[in-house]
């Protein structure tokens, strides 16, 4: 098993702490509490792409449309067509 000051080292002491704390100061059991974090945030992870993507889209399109609109009015207003007379 590795060193508190090496792991405070390799993660980051103010990360490694928490961990540490929690289990009562035994790095042992901080290093377990540590691994099982980091699958949970992974396996958490995994499913929030499920959500992202659609998300990310709908956002996207929302934005394209907006810009598009933008740009046309710009154009139209440049040759002197008024918005009413669209």
């Amino acid at each position: 098993m590795r060193a508190k000051d090496e792991l405070d080292a390799m993660l980051g002491a103010a990360r490694f702490e928490k961990y540490f704390a929690v289990a009562g100061e035994d790095v042992e059991k901080a290093v377990q509490l540590y691994r099982w974090n980091t699958r949970l945030a992974g396996a958490f992870h995994s499913q929030l792409s499920y959500f992202e993507v659609p998300t990310f889209f709908t956002q996207d399109g929302r934005t394209r449309t907006d810009d598009h609109q933008r740009r046309r009015e710009v154009t139209l207003s440049c040759r002197g067509v008024r918005r009413s007379a669209l």
